[in-house]
């Protein structure tokens, strides 16, 4: 079966072919010159990333086959300049347009005004797309080795021959030794996957202790907030190259001197979701205090039971007219009833609870629309053990930027914590605290465990475990959780517009 990264690169084989017959058409283009000649190489993407402190790659990004529209980007230049004087060290310029958005007249724009060195992020496979890369104006190109594999060395070396930087990426080990072996001078690890498309730093995080001293090391994917880049930062990491994130930010020079450590960046606060709301009053009111998301319970023994799809629709509605995304909580049901619920209800989330939910997640994840949080919940007894880990695979098919863990008690919905201190969570994805919180504990959990998010049932209700909801003690534990002390060690939340998470 063909990856997407295999339907990118034979399409760009077809692009190749085009520019060559059009080149063979204009024999006095510059282009041909270029291929037969060499020149020596200046380093300035090398050379800017060698500077002291963590650089930043800034990239001109429109869209991507993981992430679906990023931005429109009407001025490219405009955006380069912004991220210029802002402290970027270099610019990437996707030139991709069917999966990414970018032509060449992107990089031809930013030439004519920014300084600093350009990337011309592309999938290259042959020697062409180099020449008009330094006819463009680029100081570098990108050398993928899952596409070039053996033939990597041989472009770098043509790189060198020509002048012009190379970044070559690698994603596991095998291609690190094919980078290393044909002498790559700046290694950029991709932490995201290009044939399963999904993100990871603790990929980047892992090769970090592979990469020989004296190479270039940049960090690529996944870095969705300053502390990110500050994580690839201690692991080793020269560069980041940064994309989705700061084409979204408001101010996009703000990030990136937060991403280099120029200016002090306030970690999120937690996200907030009240669990087991039965009606769309309280819904509404949860939302209005402040919470991100609502959980609305279709497990028919629970004193939180919704009582009909039809219900649940009406409680999903209330919370999104004021900004809260609602999420369905299910124990038993077969994947049919929860994909039927969820666009019946539309729901924004579901959260698995029991073995048979839990079992029947790869069919789940593979039904669910794109847009849909997968939040998979794992067990955690008293004494703080996490009984029910998370399986290896769920963990490869949930997404930062959109699924999150959920540890609760072994009692879901008893109102009884566990030892926080004793707990160890899985850090490397967003995860939300629940079991017995409240109110008057909620501050101490959040400074034992930093988690991303916050989930209440028992504690905000009139008595706990009556399924009533107060709305006094909603607001309450709202306030406690904006209150207490930030911790920089969170894994920061998957961006939502809502409620003033961002």
């Amino acid at each position: 079966m063909s990856t997407i990264l295999d339907k990118i690169c034979e399409r760009k084989r077809v692009e190749v072919a085009d520019l060559k017959r059009r080149l063979s058409q204009d024999p006095s283009h510059p282009i041909h010159a270029i291929l037969s000649s060499t020149r020596p190489n200046p380093r300035r993407f090398e050379a800017a990333l060698r500077a002291p402190g963590l650089s930043v790659i800034s990239e001109v990004k429109r869209k991507s086959p993981s992430a679906g529209s990023i931005g429109a980007i009407p001025d490219p230049l405009a955006l380069g300049k912004t991220y210029q004087d802002g402290g970027a060290s270099c610019i990437s310029c996707l030139t991709d347009y069917e999966a990414f958005g970018g032509t060449l007249d992107d990089l031809l724009a930013l030439r004519e005004e920014v300084t600093i060195p350009i990337l011309r992020k592309d999938f290259t496979v042959d020697l062409v797309q180099i020449a008009e890369a330094i006819w463009a104006g680029s100081s570098a190109v990108l050398l993928i080795v899952a596409v070039l594999k053996d033939e990597t060395a041989w472009f770098i070396q043509k790189c060198e021959e020509l002048g012009i930087d190379a970044l070559v990426e690698v994603h596991d080990e095998a291609e690190l030794r094919i980078a290393v072996e044909g002498k790559a001078r700046i290694i950029g690890v991709n932490s995201r996957n290009l044939k399963t498309f999904h993100t990871d730093l603790a990929v980047a995080e892992r090769l970090a202790k592979h990469l020989p001293d004296g190479i270039v090391k940049v960090a690529e994917s996944g870095i969705h907030h300053p502390e990110d880049a500050r994580r690839m930062y201690r692991a080793g990491y020269d560069a980041v190259l940064v994309g989705e994130s700061l084409v979204k930010a408001a101010d996009p020079g703000v990030f990136i001197q937060q991403m280099r450590g120029m200016l002090p960046f306030q970690p999120r606060p937690p996200a907030i979701k009240i669990c087991g709301l039965t009606d769309p009053h309280t819904a509404a009111h949860a939302a209005k205090a402040g919470a991100h998301f609502v959980g609305i319970v279709f497990a028919k023994g629970s004193k939180r039971f919704v009582g009909s799809v039809d219900r649940a629709s009406e409680v999903s509605k209330a919370a999104a007219a004021e900004g809260a995304e609602a999420w369905g909580v299910f124990t038993e049901q077969s994947a049919d009833e929860i994909i039927d619920i969820v666009n019946t209800a539309q729901l924004k989330g579901v959260q698995l609870h029991g073995d048979g939910c839990r079992a029947a997640f790869a069919e789940i994840d593979a039904r669910l629309p794109p847009t849909v949080r997968r939040v998979y919940v794992c067990s955690v007894s008293e004494d703080g053990h996490v009984s029910h880990e998370l399986p290896p695979a769920v963990k490869a098919s949930l997404q930062k930027h959109r699924d999150y863990v959920l540890y609760d008690g072994v009692r879901p919905g008893a109102g009884t914590p566990f030892e926080w201190e004793l707990f160890h969570p899985d850090r490397e994805l967003p995860f939300f605290l629940a079991g017995g919180l409240a109110p008057e504990n909620v501050a101490e959990a959040l400074a034992q465990v930093h988690p991303t998010g916050v989930d209440v049932s028992s504690g905000v209700e009139e008595t706990p475990g009556c399924g009533r909801k107060d709305p006094a003690r909603m607001v309450s534990f709202i306030e406690a959780v904006r209150t207490a002390k930030a911790s920089p060690t969170a894994v920061q939340a998957p961006t939502v517009c809502a409620n003033g998470l961002t």
